[in-house]
C-alpha cells in the first residue's frame, strides 16, 4: 500500500464491500463461518466471548450481535506496512460522511524478523484514531 496508489483504493473499496456484506449476515451466519474455520460445533462466538466476559448472556449476546449486523455497527480495520498519510485522510472522510454504523480504522504495524528461526516481534502504531459518532433517524 505504500507504493501503490490503486492498491491503497482497492483495499479501501474491497473492506467498504466486506461492510456491506456483513450488513446482510444473521448471526447464524457469524456462528456457521466461525465454527467451520475453528473446526468446533455449537456456538463458538459466544463461547469465545463469554472467556472474557464469564457473567455474558448467550440470548443477549446473539440478540445484540445480530443488532450490530443489521444496522452495520462494527468496526473495520485496515492493517499494512506502511501507511500514507492519504489512507487516513480517505479514513477520516469515510468515518465523517457514512451513513452506516461501522467505523474504519487505519493501524500501521512494522514486522521484524529475528535470525535462528526465532519468533517475529510486531510494533503496531495507531494512523488514525477514530471517534465513534451514533447515527439516529
Amino acid at each position: 500500500m505504500w507504493r501503490n496508489p490503486q492498491a491503497r483504493r482497492e483495499v479501501v473499496g474491497q473492506i467498504l464491500d466486506y461492510a456491506r456484506t456483513l450488513t446482510k449476515w444473521s448471526y447464524s451466519d457469524i456462528q456457521r463461518q466461525v465454527s467451520s474455520r475453528l473446526k468446533k460445533s455449537g456456538n463458538v462466538p459466544f463461547e469465545l466471548a463469554r472467556v472474557f466476559h464469564p457473567e455474558l448472556s448467550e440470548a443477549e449476546f446473539v440478540d445484540s450481535t445480530s443488532r450490530s449486523l443489521r444496522g452495520g455497527r462494527f468496526l473495520m480495520i485496515i492493517i499494512g506496512d506502511g501507511i500514507r498519510e492519504d489512507v487516513e485522510a480517505i479514513a477520516e472522510h469515510i468515518n465523517r460522511h457514512t451513513g452506516g454504523g461501522f467505523q474504519l480504522a487505519i493501524v500501521e504495524a512494522a514486522i521484524y524478523a529475528k535470525a535462528n528461526d526465532a519468533p517475529i516481534a510486531v510494533q503496531t502504531r495507531l494512523i488514525a484514531r477514530t471517534q465513534i459518532i451514533e447515527r439516529t433517524v
